[in-house]
């Protein structure tokens, strides 16, 4: 009675899933189902590193967001069990989700800064400072805004032909220069990445 009177007014008390000693408040983190762990042992399962931000457990086990997406795929973090965000004294928000929350920030944030659209050829984010507008208002990094012919970046006209995108030299040489602009957009791509394009129905250098 005594220990646990002790254990109630300091905060220890329950025992560490990990490795079975008591666990004091200084050194309590909250983990799923309201369970105490010492910190240094809140550890993911498959990595063994220590848990400090984003997390998720599935049958009673713990999951780095990495470790979590390696297992059972990045789009499933957040499914099949409680996620959360440990702070640094180890209080989680957490509870079961059905769309991942860090997926809904990152969205948040994309939006706010113009970023969040994936690139076609390279499947990454593109923020705004890496953006070029493409055909059909598709988003490119400037790196990856290629013809794909050559291979060289397109930074002046362009043409696209079955959402494939042509500098002027190679769809001249595919396709015949007199046909340049037909067959899907054409337009001039600024410095900034913003294209002034629109379909055409005579070539703009015949008028």
């Amino acid at each position: 009675k005594t220990t646990n009177a002790l254990a109630a007014k300091f905060g220890g008390g329950d025992k560490c899933p990990k490795c079975q000693k008591t666990v004091y408040f200084a050194e309590a983190r909250e983990g799923p189902n309201n369970i105490k762990y010492h910190k240094m042992c809140f550890t993911c399962c498959v990595c063994k590193k220590v848990v400090d931000s984003m997390y998720t457990e599935r049958q009673n086990e713990i999951y780095c967001k990495s470790c979590y997406g390696k297992e059972f795929g990045p789009k499933g973090f957040g499914f099949g069990g409680s996620m959360g965000y440990v702070d640094p004294n180890g209080s989680p928000e957490k509870g079961p989700v059905t769309t991942p929350p860090a997926q809904k920030t990152t969205n948040a944030l994309a939006a706010k800064f113009g970023g969040g659209d994936k690139c076609p050829k390279c499947q990454k984010t593109v923020y705004f400072a890496e953006a070029r507008e493409g055909p059909n208002n598709i988003k490119y990094h400037k790196m990856c805004f290629t013809c794909c012919v050559c291979k060289k970046v397109v930074d002046s006209m362009y043409t696209e032909r079955q959402n494939e995108i042509y500098c002027k030299s190679c769809y001249g040489k595919e396709f015949g220069p007199k046909g340049f602009g037909f067959g899907g957009s054409m337009g001039y791509v600024d410095p900034n990445g913003s294209p002034e394009k629109g379909p055409v129905t005579t070539p703009p250098a015949q008028k």
